[in-house]
């Protein structure tokens, strides 16, 4: 995140501690204000992302290569690693990540967009009057991220985009 979005979190006062719940109950809400814990949050999304690095770590040593998560590029559907040669990758791997991020995958639009509303209810104590805020620093967010990936996002990445806004337009209703 860069210092817009940093601030503009930082400004959105909280009006209660969330409630504590476990990692395998990250999605229960709290009934009354619609809150999650977000270290459970965090701790979910953080074991998601180390189970792909060690999905694509097995699949590149089982080729042969040395794994360097910083140095492999995705480009043309393909997988490359420091070298430029592609890594193969075989259909459990494919199929696996298809799977992620499948409509309910937890990389889908369904789950990742729930954990980002999620998120905005938590960090706003459930206050729908700061669906601005949000919005807006969810809009830099994706912008920073299109700049990072040379302008443009997978067609997911906008898919989830439209959700996330559409959702907290309804939160918005619901007042």
């Amino acid at each position: 995140m860069n210092d817009i979005h940093v601030n503009a979190i930082r400004n959105i006062q909280r009006n209660e501690p969330t409630k504590n719940i476990s990692k395998k109950n990250v999605v229960e809400k709290d009934k009354d204000k619609d809150k999650i814990d977000i270290n459970a949050l965090k701790m979910s999304v953080e074991e998601q992302k180390s189970n792909i690095k060690n999905m694509v770590r097995d699949l590149v040593e089982k080729q042969g290569f040395k794994f360097n998560a910083s140095s492999l590029v995705f480009r043309d559907g393909k997988l490359f690693n420091e070298d430029d040669k592609e890594i193969k990758i075989d259909k459990v791997t494919s199929l696996k990540a298809q799977a992620d991020i499948a409509e309910d995958g937890f990389w889908g639009v369904k789950k990742t967009s729930e954990r980002i509303i999620d998120f905005a209810k938590s960090i706003t104590g459930g206050d729908s009057s700061k669906i601005d805020l949000i919005k807006n620093a969810i809009k830099d967010g994706f912008k920073a991220a299109e700049k990072m990936f040379g302008g443009n996002l997978p067609e997911i990445s906008s898919q989830t985009y439209d959700t996330v806004m559409k959702a907290l337009d309804e939160w918005n209703t619901d007042k």
